[in-house]
C-alpha cells in the first residue's frame, strides 16, 4: 500500500470513529503507535510524536 493510499483509508476509519456529538476522536494507544509508525514509514523514517502524527491527519481532515 503506499502512502497516499494508507493516508485515505485512514483519513475514512477516522471519519468512522468521530464522535458526531462532540467532534472528538477518541483512539487507543495501540492506534497512535499505529499511526505514528506509519507515518513515520511514510516520511522515510523520520519519528513523530503521537501529537504530531494526530496534527498532520486533524489537518488532512480539515481540507476534506
Amino acid at each position: 500500500m503506499n502512502g497516499e493510499s494508507f493516508l485515505n483509508e485512514l483519513e475514512e476509519i477516522i471519519r468512522n470513529l468521530r464522535n458526531e456529538n462532540q467532534d472528538v476522536l477518541i483512539l487507543s494507544d495501540e492506534i497512535k503507535s499505529s499511526i505514528v509508525k506509519s507515518e513515520s514509514d511514510i516520511k522515510v523514517g523520520r519519528i513523530m510524536s503521537n501529537d504530531e502524527a494526530l496534527q498532520h491527519f486533524a489537518e488532512c481532515l480539515k481540507r476534506k
